[in-house]
């Protein structure tokens, strides 16, 4: 495993350098994580951070695409502490709690993974839904309900 982190750090160092606000943000502090898709999720969960905030509840926020930078996603996996839960909020063909899932059972790693399908309008989101729910086995994730209620389904993450 260091040897792939070593490999996925030199990648990095040449290849992305410019974002420093992530890899100087890891690994991660706090025990609850919540990992957006993209920027334009977070108007998409607003009511998330609300509840968290309303009850002093802290958490360390990424962006993170698994189509847009996997490797970003597999370091993430690396170095996130065994005892993090994560929150994952996104759209559309929301592959990413799939691919974390994947690289954490990889790393030994058994992370609870709670997953909150956002979109657009009602449609949207039940296509996040849908992208989420069928997954290989092995590949488990919590994935919130279409007809759950959201403070319901945070009471969870946050157990």
């Amino acid at each position: 495993m260091v040897k792939l982190l070593n490999v996925i750090t030199d990648y990095f160092s040449k290849e992305v350098s410019g974002d420093k606000e992530f890899f100087g943000s890891l690994p991660p502090k706090r025990s609850l994580q919540v990992l957006l898709g993209s920027k334009s999720d977070i108007e998409r969960a607003k009511e998330v951070f609300e509840f968290f905030e309303k009850r002093k509840i802290p958490y360390d926020q990424y962006f993170i695409s698994c189509h847009r930078n996997p490797f970003k996603l597999l370091y993430y996996a690396c170095v996130l502490p065994k005892k993090a839960r994560v929150l994952m909020v996104g759209g559309l063909a929301y592959a990413a709690p799939g691919v974390l899932r994947g690289w954490l059972n990889y790393f030994g790693k058994l992370n609870p993974i709670f997953v909150l399908p956002v979109g657009d309008d009602r449609k949207l989101t039940k296509v996040a839904y849908e992208s989420s729910k069928f997954l290989p086995p092995g590949i488990e994730v919590n994935l919130k309900e279409l007809d759950e209620s959201l403070e319901d389904f945070l009471k969870e993450v946050i157990l």
